[in-house]
């Protein structure tokens, strides 16, 4: 019997021993749960004190530190918000009325980033219009840009033209057809390209290329202005190019009569 309680005994203690060596284990790991919750609420902490910092900048009127602030933020947020709120930031800021430098590339960049990295953040809409904004601007700028491209080539092809520099003034023309294509003043560009090979002080007067030009012009721009002026010059051209054909039969007559 002795024996029999003291095998119980030493069961009982071992279990309690083994429940307590658990418990221990246990509480080791809430800890460890604990600390990792507490470091990862510090570290969010300081995330959003960056982000106020950069919006309080932008208040003052310190873009280019207010931009820092938004890239440490989001260098910090591993991919998770407040991430996006960085991206949207720095995407206001690159086309601030403030910024002196405004680079709406870089603002563009950052709202397409936010779409496509966050599309379930409640700042995705507002990237879209700032996105569909940004490119409407793009394309209008460019527009503007080929515009005054166009304007200065014409005016250097007319002033190299009234020079008699015939060739400066084709290649100025080509500008303008490379950058217009079949929009206006393409139609003008190959109405004085024409005009350059049937100019008889041109050295270099083609009337075969002359046509084409002023064939051109009829066939691509059919509403332009100049049509008329260019179904004129194809006549008196083809008048032309009879006449020397004729210049030429009748110099072969001569030659055969004279054997």
């Amino acid at each position: 019997m002795g024996r029999k309680r003291t095998g119980e005994r030493q069961y009982i203690l071992f279990c309690i021993a083994g429940i307590i060596l658990i418990s221990l284990s246990a509480c080791n790991a809430l800890k460890g749960v604990g600390k990792d919750a507490n470091n990862k609420a510090g570290h969010r902490k300081e995330v959003y004190k960056h982000l106020l910092a950069a919006n309080e900048l932008v208040e003052n009127g310190n873009l280019e530190d207010a931009i820092k602030e938004n890239q440490l933020v989001l260098s910090m947020s591993n991919n998770t918000p407040p991430a996006d709120e960085a991206l949207f930031n720095m995407g206001l800021i690159y086309v601030h009325h403030g910024n002196n430098r405004k680079d709406y590339k870089a603002s563009l960049e950052m709202f397409k980033r936010l779409e496509k990295d966050y599309p379930q953040s409640p700042l995705v809409e507002q990237a879209k219009t700032w996105v569909s904004t940004l490119e409407t601007i793009d394309k209008l700028t460019k527009r503007a840009d080929e515009k005054r491209s166009v304007n200065e080539s014409l005016f250097r092809a007319n002033k190299l033209l009234s020079q008699g520099d015939y060739e400066g003034a084709l290649r100025e023309y080509n500008k303008v057809l490379a950058i217009t294509g079949k929009n206006a003043p393409a139609d003008e560009a190959l109405f004085n390209s024409g005009l350059i090979y049937a100019d008889y002080r041109n050295p270099k007067k083609d009337i075969k290329k002359a046509l084409g030009f002023f064939e051109r012009v009829m066939k691509d721009y059919p509403q332009s202005l100049l049509v008329q002026e260019s179904e004129i010059w194809i006549g008196v051209l083809r008048v032309i190019e009879k006449s020397k054909q004729v210049d030429i039969e009748i110099e072969e007559m001569k030659k055969e009569m004279s054997r």
